[in-house]
């Protein structure tokens, strides 16, 4: 008799996790209508999403789900369990997976313009980085040939013979970076790299401003 029990209440266990897999399943399915960059597909439906995208996947997911709860349910009553309680388990399990599936959602679109938002943000930041004072002759150096390159780079903008030979002394420059960082800490590798950062995306800037100034 309590082998008979315990039997009972593991299929009655089994029902209720398929059903509330299909749930899930039925609940992503209903945000796969919008676009996203990351898809959780089913092995089982991923020639599907190949054939139609992801409005089909969206279909699919929400066939699957309807099918899982289905069959969960004839699990459930098979072992003489209460059709209303599996019904109402399953609706709140419906209306809390629908609404945290698509609550806040974000398409790629938006998920991008945060993305750039976060970097144009971290860029603002690193140019107020100001210039970290070591004491160390090398890497006093090392910033004044900077300074020096970039100040040839602008006083020879119209040349592009010039500018592309400037270009090539600021990648040796950049090469000698791991020496200095050699020389540093772990908070003055923080320090000196913030400031490295800031310099490289003047140098990029006004790269890309001449070399747009010649397209014109």
């Amino acid at each position: 008799m309590e082998k008979t029990k315990i039997l009972m209440i593991a299929k009655r266990t089994e029902a209720l996790v398929i059903g509330f897999i299909g749930v899930f399943f039925f609940s992503m399915g209903t945000s796969y209508f919008q676009e996203r960059l990351i898809y959780r597909i089913p092995r089982i439906l991923i020639p599907i999403y190949e054939w139609g995208g992801s409005s089909a996947l969206a279909i699919g997911m929400l066939l699957l789900g309807i099918a899982l709860i289905v069959w969960g349910f004839s699990s459930w009553i098979s072992t003489k369990g209460k059709k209303s309680l599996y019904g109402i388990l399953a609706i709140l399990g419906l209306i809390a997976g629908v609404f945290f599936a698509n609550y806040n959602f974000k398409s790629s679109k938006n998920v991008m313009q945060e993305i750039e938002n976060r970097s144009q943000k971290q860029i603002e930041e690193i140019s107020k980085t100001e210039r970290p004072k070591f004491k160390k002759p090398d890497i006093d150096q090392y910033f004044d040939d900077f300074d020096a390159l970039y100040g040839k780079l602008e006083k020879n903008a119209a040349s592009a013979d010039s500018v592309e030979k400037i270009n090539e002394e600021y990648t040796s420059w950049m090469a000698k970076t791991a020496e200095m960082l050699n020389q540093l800490n772990a908070d003055q590798k923080y320090e000196f790299s913030k400031y490295h950062a800031k310099l490289r995306i003047q140098w990029h800037d006004k790269m890309q401003s001449i070399r747009q100034g010649e397209g014109e």
